[in-house]
């Protein structure tokens, strides 16, 4: 008689989502074994999993909190990974998508903080919203060329991504799709995009290059926000909406440039107007002058159009002007002389919060 013997499967019937389901060692499935449904969360020795052949989907939250999962091994005929299907696995290192997945659904591997490659299947089409957001260990991403679309926030907080080709085909890069990429330095935006979506490549800090194809329609609000090391930004001539604050905490941004053919936006000396030049909507904070005269005929000075401007210490103020906005100067710690004319009427909350060396509150006479 041998004296090995083989383990069986504790087999039994659970309810799981209002339907009765198969457990198999406290594994999960639809009565029909192609669905897998929940993996055991008391795990917890750090382990790998191979996912049996037979199973066609992941179902949701199937791996969700699997905080001892390292490694997932998806068989071929795997063609559906559900919403949240991995979710918060923060020790997941190694994961295999099969050919035949198309897409790559919400949240599936969100705050997978350990997830450094994923190999992309030539089948996949979608990477939805903030499918990779949080995996801060992701270090690159190569597309297939199928991909049609990628969702808002899909590699939002990726903070070591450093190498990542968007697509030729896409037209909108969506909201958050790169906030917090902080490794990145260089990003190609392919020709076909016509919208960069709000928040897009807020805080690449380390974005030191960015070409803006000229299809380009709309930027959205914070787009560039805090990309520290960007020092030039190109409005390309079909630019017909930039968002308020699409520069703001761009610390060395010295030059904005608009192309003379836009018929919304023009620049003058690097500092970025209205076409009709009677709005000036930001002027760089790296700007090297110590001193700046706001061109006659400007009525509006928007929000934060100036704020954190640390070089600028004087500002000459035309008769023109009627508004200025909403933390208009705020954090111009240097600025020490503004004549605001009896022309304007309104100063909008905290115009000049933090401006240090400002005395008194520069209003108008009237």
């Amino acid at each position: 008689m041998s004296n090995t013997s083989r383990k069986k499967d504790r087999v039994s019937f659970v309810m799981h989502d209002g339907e009765i389901c198969t457990s198999i060692n406290n594994i999960v499935f639809n009565n029909e074994k192609t669905d897998l449904l929940r993996y055991p969360s008391n795990k917890t020795k750090p382990h790998e999993y191979v996912v049996p052949h037979g199973i066609s989907r992941i179902g949701k939250r199937a791996f969700q909190n699997i905080r001892a999962l390292t490694k997932a091994t998806l068989p071929v005929g795997v063609i559906e990974i559900e919403p949240f299907a991995f979710k918060g696995c923060p020790n997941l290192k190694s994961i295999n998508i099969p050919e035949g997945v198309t897409t790559l659904k919400k949240k599936v591997f969100y705050e997978c903080a350990s997830l450094t490659s994923v190999a992309l299947p030539q089948s996949l089409n979608e990477v939805c919203d903030f499918a990779f957001g949080g995996c801060e260990k992701l270090s690159d991403i190569i597309f297939p060329d199928s991909i049609t679309k990628i969702g808002p926030g899909a590699f939002l907080w990726c903070k070591n991504l450093t190498n990542i080709t968007i697509p030729e085909n896409m037209t909108c890069i969506p909201f958050c799709l790169f906030e917090g990429c902080e490794s990145l330095t260089e990003i190609k935006i392919p020709d076909s995009v016509k919208e960069i979506g709000i928040y897009a490549f807020c805080r690449c800090k380390n974005l030191t290059s960015l070409i803006i194809p000229s299809r380009v329609t709309e930027i959205g609000y914070y787009a560039f926000a805090h990309c520290e090391k960007l020092s030039e930004i190109k409005i390309p001539e079909n630019v017909t909406d930039i968002g308020s604050n699409t520069f703001f905490g761009c610390k060395n941004l010295k030059n904005i440039y608009v192309s003379p053919d836009n018929q919304k936006y023009t620049d003058v000396d690097g500092v970025l107007f209205s076409k009709d030049m009677s709005v000036l909507i930001r002027y760089p904070e790296a700007n090297e002058r110590c001193s700046y005269t706001i061109p006659d005929g400007v009525k509006t000075i928007k929000n934060q159009a100036f704020s954190d401007c640390l070089k600028l210490t004087c500002l000459a103020v035309p008769n023109s002007l009627t508004e200025i906005g909403y933390q208009a100067f705020r954090g111009c710690r240097n600025l020490e002389v503004v004549d605001v004319p009896d022309s304007v009427v309104i100063v909008k909350p905290f115009a000049f919060e933090m401006c240090d060396k400002l005395k008194g509150m520069p209003l108008p006479r009237g």
